[in-house]
């Protein structure tokens, strides 16, 4: 019995000693690894040297033009005299649109129209030479002349009459306008799966934005159960509050009525996390245990593309939805199938290829598309990966060659698919998501890349994308800016010199008589300037609420290894020279510019203050920018508290997270109110985990401040030891 006592105490000790030599060596290296980090030092810059107006590197004030419109026309001839609109403006047409007409400026003028035969204000005439959707204006001091060929293009021509009016105060210069798009479809996709759930007034008043920016074509990103599936009930109702079919007729209804095209968007292969998470369908999963994405994080949701029942799923979703549009288009999306070929369908994935599996699932659901007389969409990274299915793609699917970055190129892949005489178009996006206010020039250089290359490649649109990744933060006027600028361009690509974004914002927007909300607006979209580098796809203050009030080592670490992720995924998304380009980068990154952020914010703030909006919900965009420049403050706090932890005394650390948890309390309620301001509830909850996570982290971090220092110390000392081993994990 002693023996074994013995033994047990040696095991005892020897275990003991081995976990201090194993804490001892994790914090030796835990030094090592806290002393290679660059210092970060307060900049010292005060309001009194730091000039808030001054862009990102490159950019320069946009001069004002002549014409404040967006988008612009083709060909403008400005003459000398001005004409007034009356309180009641008097038309002539023929007999068939009078009824359209006196509708039209109802709801572009709020004013009621009437017609006459003698003396008009308006004279419509038609000419069936010019394109559906071009019109040619003449304005003089005594009337207008409207030259249409059908519908849009006169609803278009009293688009831009009516922007005229706006910007000249009623007094419209006399000119002649010859107009007409170069884009034959000029869309934006609104993301309403992650969390976001627009209201149908929401919704409607979207619509009436992107009629106003003569925009053609609309779809709300759907995955999981962000629409109300009638067949799938029971796998909704008790947690969601999706958009209804009878709100999907309603809104295409409205919409057909502004000339935009509602079209169908379903995921309908990847993206199927939801669906997979029942206990129903949760056999229909690719690799039914899940795809490591990065260590820490595990996804499944790609379908078994040879499971007859994944068809028969999709199948039921589309005839669930389809029935509620017009639309001759449906978007199946198919996208980011990260597992496809890697687990049941490995065997056929070595015996064909990848993109022959994709392409064999894609023909099928194509065949459903069918069905429902419509013609599929699908995203074209798969395609675009694997290039040798591209001649097997049917010719009457649309593929939409998709890429957020400034310097995506799309004047390759365009070329591409140009060459396979397929229909494409370019999906440029907003640059709003995983932001909080958006990236503003890279938002610019996006677009612009993209049309560019469409036009010249013969591409039949764009399609400019606004996601809601991680949580959909982003309030809807951050993308305002994104859509107008889609719109402009993809009217007429060569209007990029003619527009005055700031101008026309203020005018047609937020309505501001003092002239600085839309320059607030884009230069809210450049702090991240003050970060360490340009992070692709969403900015470092914003990641910051995904990584949460860590230890600096471990910030680190798990930032590294995000940038690896992006290095891998992007190589094959974005190209190997953007990636490069990226890495470089990130290996040149400077200090966190913490004291210029905050002064920048604070001068934006005080002209956010003073500014005067007349639009609608002036007072609830005036407060979604508010929080979201507490939102920036908060995230930009907590790095810098990671940052400068350690070399601060106890008080100073306890003073900035009382300031910090001010903020954050302040913030989350805010930001719950301002959701439901335009969002049904669905997944709010889920989507302020990690601002609640955070709080929580706050709240503990000053109960330590409050302990003794043993309490504090052994602590300090449980995460040290705790960041080496993810670091280590990591690496």
């Amino acid at each position: 019995m002693k023996r074994f006592l013995k033994i047990l105490l040696y095991t005892l000790l020897g275990m003991i000693a081995l976990l201090i030599v194993g804490v001892i060596s994790l914090n030796i290296y835990y030094n090592k690894l806290f002393e290679s980090k660059t210092k970060v030092v307060y900049d010292n810059v005060t309001a009194a040297t730091f000039d808030p107006r001054k862009k990102a590197a490159g950019q320069e004030e946009r001069e004002m033009t002549s014409l404040n419109l967006i988008p612009y026309p083709q060909k403008v001839t400005v003459r000398k005299g001005t004409f007034t609109i009356s309180p009641a403006p008097t038309f002539r047409s023929s007999p068939d649109i009078r009824e359209n007409i006196t509708g039209y400026f109802q709801q572009l003028f709020n004013v009621n129209a009437n017609f006459v035969v003698l003396i008009p204000q308006f004279n419509f005439v038609q000419d069936i030479t010019l394109p559906r959707e071009g019109y040619n204006l003449d304005i003089s001091p005594s009337g207008i002349k409207i030259v249409y060929n059908d519908l849009p293009g006169l609803y278009y021509a009293l688009v831009t009459v009516n922007q005229l009016n706006r910007a000249s105060d009623g007094k419209i210069p006399c000119m002649e306008i010859e107009d007409y798009p170069d884009m034959e479809i000029r869309g934006v996709m609104l993301d309403i799966s992650r969390n976001k759930i627009p209201t149908l007034e929401t919704l409607f008043q979207t619509a009436d934005y992107l009629s106003e920016l003569k925009i053609n074509h609309f779809e709300l990103y759907v995955e999981g159960f962000s629409f109300g599936y009638p067949s799938f009930r029971e796998l909704w109702e008790a947690t969601e509050t999706p958009v209804t079919p009878e709100e999907i007729r309603e809104l295409d209804q409205y919409c057909r009525e502004r000339f935009i095209d509602l079209v169908p968007n379903q995921n309908s292969l990847g993206h199927m996390m939801a669906w997979l998470d029942t206990e129903e369908y949760k056999d229909l999963a690719e690799c039914s245990g899940g795809y490591k994405l990065m260590p820490f994080i595990e996804m499944k949701g790609t379908l078994d593309p040879y499971d007859p029942r994944s068809i028969d799923l999709v199948s039921r979703m589309m005839d669930d939805m389809l029935p509620n549009f017009n639309s001759e288009y449906f978007n199946a999306n198919m996208d980011e199938p990260f597992e496809l070929g890697l687990c049941k369908s490995k065997k056929q994935a070595e015996e064909k290829g990848v993109g022959h599996v994709y392409l064999e699932y894609a023909s099928k659901i194509n065949e459903l598309t069918h069905h429902h007389n419509k013609k599929m969409m699908l995203w074209g990274d798969v395609v675009s990966r694997h290039p040798e299915v591209i001649p097997d793609i049917p010719e009457d699917i649309t593929v939409l060659e998709w890429g957020y970055e400034a310097e995506h190129p799309f004047d390759e892949k365009c070329a591409n698919l140009a060459a396979s005489g397929l229909d494409f178009l370019v999906c440029p996006g907003t640059s709003s998501w995983t932001t909080i206010t958006g990236r503003t020039d890279n938002m610019f250089g996006n677009i612009y890349n993209a049309v560019i290359s469409g036009v010249k490649h013969g591409a039949n649109g764009m399609l400019l994308t606004d996601w809601g990744d991680m949580g959909h933060w982003q309030y809807l006027p951050v993308s305002y800016p994104g859509y107008a600028v889609g719109a402009a361009l993809s009217w007429n690509a060569e209007s990029g010199e003619y527009l005055s974004l700031e101008n026309w914002l203020d005018k047609n927007v937020f309505m501001d008589k003092t002239g600085k909300m839309g320059s607030l607006v884009l230069d809210l979209g450049r702090y991240n300037q003050f970060e360490e580098f340009l992070m692709p796809n969403m900015t470092l203050t914003f990641l910051v609420y995904q990584f949460g009030l860590v230890d600096v080592v471990m910030y680190d670490a798990i930032l590294a290894s995000t940038i690896d992720l992006f290095s891998e995924l992007g190589s094959e998304i974005f190209g190997e020279e953007q990636m490069r380009k990226f890495n470089t980068q990130y290996e040149n990154r400077k200090s966190f510019q913490y004291t210029k952020m905050m002064t920048y914010l604070d001068l934006i703030e005080k002209d956010l203050d003073s500014v005067s909006l007349k639009m609608k919900d002036a007072e609830l965009v005036k407060d979604e920018f508010s929080n979201a420049i507490r939102m920036i403050r908060l995230g930009a706090q907590v790095k810098n508290y990671i940052m400068l932890k350690y070399f601060l005394t106890t008080q100073e650390r306890t003073k900035l997270l009382e300031e910090m948890k001010d903020l954050c309390s302040i913030m989350t309620n805010e930001h719950q109110r301002l959701w439901m301001s335009r969002n049904k509830s669905g997944r709010l909850d889920l989507s302020m985990q990690q601002m609640i996570r955070l709080q929580e982290q706050i709240n503990d971090e000053i109960a330590l401040m409050n302990k003794e220092s043993f309490a504090r110390k052994l602590n300090r000392l449980v995460e040290r030891t705790t960041a080496s081993v993810i670091a280590l994990y990591l690496r």
